[in-house]
């Protein structure tokens, strides 16, 4: 059974709509967000926001050859001056698609802008970075670098690992992590995605374990959201509980429960052999 959800504005700047982890996709929000993904086959729009003037920050201009033209993350296949961006073409929370926008100067690791909204693809990040971690009220944010390479051999600097969602539409390098350590910056959480890399991602709320949640990232940071069906403590009239981690080589980690082990024996990666997670003995 896997479980749809989506991350929170706050930290991501917009919703992942494909399956995080053992439960479902992750969103970005402060809690203040609709449970489903905010992509549901909507209009796409006909071009970039227009506006007069424009300048290099990475505002619209609306008047640069190619601006708004669908493009290829992988390729960087924009004019001079242009960055392919993913943004939501329906103006909503859930990138999408990929276009060309004027890239500004923001480099990864430094401070950003999202322009008119998280999700619009405008920013002051440069080619190959886009602006993360948007807050929803100032939209400012950290630029993060894209993934290079190629979907089937992605490549991020050490320590990063390229996380690949919503269909395609986002590919970014992010920090990975062992929840077991704790080692993301504060107001974030170190949670699973679709493919059961465990990334740093900001913190959409602290919902307390054994309580009903739905999105990844809104437990404790000592937890995730999984299936409420793995933990009798948890209502089983909701499909999603914040559920705590543990290390399955210390003893009596979830007394009375059991801390079963995280990944499939033997399937573990590196690092997180010990992982596991409290829950009903199975």
């Amino acid at each position: 059974m896997r479980i749809t959800w989506t991350i929170g504005l706050v930290l991501a700047g917009g919703c992942f709509t494909d399956p995080g982890g053992t439960l479902g996709p992750m969103s970005a929000s402060t809690g203040t967000s609709t449970e489903a993904p905010a992509s549901t086959g909507a209009p796409t729009s006909t071009g970039a926001p227009t506006s007069t003037g424009g300048s290099s920050s990475g505002e619209p201009t609306g008047t640069t050859m190619g601006e708004g033209a669908d493009c290829d993350p992988w390729a960087q296949d924009c004019d001079a001056g242009l960055k392919c961006a993913p943004y939501a073409t329906d103006n909503g929370d859930s990138w999408d698609a990929n276009k060309c926008t004027p890239a500004g100067e923001g480099v990864p690791g430094g401070p950003c802008i999202a322009m008119m909204s998280a999700t619009s693809g405008y920013d002051t990040c440069e080619a190959g970075a886009v602006c993360w971690d948007v807050d929803p009220g100032t939209l400012a944010g950290v630029c993060h670098a894209l993934c290079d390479g190629s979907p089937g051999t992605p490549i991020c600097s050490p320590g990063s690992v390229c996380s690949m969602t919503n269909e395609g539409a986002v590919n970014i390098c992010l920090i990975a992590c062992d929840p077991l350590l704790a080692p993301c910056q504060a107001k974030q959480v170190c949670v699973p995605d679709a493919d059961d890399h465990f990334l740093c991602v900001g913190a959409a709320d602290t919902v307390p374990k054994g309580f009903p949640c739905g999105y990844i990232n809104e437990c404790e940071p000592d937890s995730m959201c999984a299936e409420a069906s793995k933990w009798s403590k948890c209502d089983q009239e909701m499909p999603g509980c914040c559920i705590a981690y543990c290390d399955v080589d210390v003893p009596m980690a979830c007394d009375p429960f059991a801390c079963v082990p995280y990944f499939p024996v033997g399937e573990a990666p590196a690092g997180l052999e010990d992982l596991g997670l409290c829950q009903d003995p199975v």
